[in-house]
Order: structure tokens, then C-alpha cells, then sequence
């Protein structure tokens, strides 16, 4: 795949590639596991998107912004793992 063409947002590449797989992740469960980790991870992403910062330039803010996109990830994580339990 060229450079250019990757999403900068593994998470969503990888889930992607699984969706559009043209012979594995075929059978209904798959189906249903990857459309409940599209619905969290599409959550996810909103949530990291809106979130602005930290940049070269540090701010007071800095560790409040990383401390929530850990949060949300976090979250994220937790959800897409259950899906398999």
C-alpha cells in the first residue's frame, strides 16, 4: 500500500483492511464483531478528533488533553476487547 493511501489512524486501517477482506471475516459473526468495533472505534475517533493539542508549544492544557485521549482510547480498548470475550 502506498504511503499516501495509509490512515494515519492505525486502529481504523487495520479494522479497514478486515472489512474489506475479500475472502476472511466472511461468516455472520465476524460481520457482527467487526460492525461493533467500526461503532466504538468511529465513537473513538470523533472523541480524539475534537480533541486539540499537545503541540511544539506546550500549554497549561497539555496534560489535561493527554490525559483524556488516553481516557478515551482507553475506553475504546476496554470495549473492543469485550466484544471477544
Amino acid at each position: 500500500m502506498p504511503k499516501s493511501d495509509r490512515n494515519p489512524l492505525v486502529h481504523g486501517s487495520n479494522l479497514e483492511q478486515k472489512e474489506n477482506h475479500r475472502t476472511k471475516y466472511r461468516d455472520v459473526n465476524s460481520k457482527k464483531y467487526l460492525a461493533e468495533i467500526r461503532t466504538e472505534y468511529d465513537k473513538w475517533r470523533s472523541a480524539n478528533l475534537e480533541l486539540v493539542g499537545p503541540t511544539s508549544t506546550p500549554t497549561a492544557q497539555d496534560d489535561a488533553t493527554i490525559a483524556t485521549r488516553v481516557e478515551v482510547f482507553f475506553s475504546f480498548h476496554l470495549l473492543t476487547n469485550a466484544i471477544f470475550i
